[in-house]
């Protein structure tokens, strides 16, 4: 783990790592610098639909299509373009056969550093247009930190939460908004809202990007 914080350290993507900067894990908010490490586990049980409901499993939510893409342009640090990250997301949604009109809430990767959020806000508007500033997203990792590999699932079960206990999960420590990244954070506290479909996003500064695309058992 020292490795790891010295690595990070060193290319200044932790937070408070560059002088003058507070150390703080605020994502889309203007203050932000930097990431702080989390931990954690999620647990899903995948299974085909039919087999479910044959045992009358609990179902909590459907994975309705996925997508996956690589930016070779992204080296340390997440593509300004976001080409890839905007590609991903298409692809969820083609794969799920869900139109943009119909998503209801987005898990967003942001990390609270200065390029991965805004390439995020970026792709979001890419791919969903004049509809963008409509959509919740919100980032976990405000409450989290960022936990890598582990990230992703820990997305994911927010998507579920959200569609399961139909709330909003908040972005916190949201309080400098930045024109670049001014879509509908849900800063600081959680919202009640009935969810049918979410969109899961995890990026990668090396390129790799991948979402889910899931959505209420009806």
């Amino acid at each position: 783990m020292r490795e790891t914080y010295k690595g990070f350290h060193k290319i200044g993507h932790l937070a408070g790592s560059r002088p003058g900067k507070e150390e703080t894990n605020c994502p889309f908010d203007k203050r932000r610098n930097g990431i702080m490490f989390g931990e954690g586990v999620s647990i899903f049980i995948l299974e085909d639909m039919d087999h479910a409901k044959e045992r009358s499993a609990k179902i909590y939510a459907e994975v309705l299509g996925y997508g996956t893409s690589f930016d070779p342009k992204s080296k340390n640090i997440y593509s300004p373009k976001a080409q890839g990250a905007s590609e991903a997301i298409q692809n969820a949604l083609e794969d799920a056969k869900v139109s943009t009109a119909e998503i209801d809430y987005i898990s967003a990767s942001a990390n609270s550093t200065l390029d991965c959020d805004v390439m995020e806000t970026r792709a979001v508007k890419n791919i969903f247009g004049d509809r963008a500033k409509d959509i919740p997203l919100s980032s976990i990792k405000s409450m989290v930190g960022e936990s890598f590999s582990a990230s992703g699932a820990l997305n994911l079960a927010a998507g579920v939460g959200a569609i399961y206990e139909s709330f909003l999960p908040p972005t916190l420590n949201y309080e400098v908004p930045d024109k670049r990244c001014d879509l509908d954070c849900v800063p600081n506290k959680m919202r009640e809202k009935k969810i049918s479909k979410v969109l899961v996003n995890s990026f990668s500064p090396t390129g790799n990007n991948s979402c889910l695309t899931i959505g209420e058992v009806e």
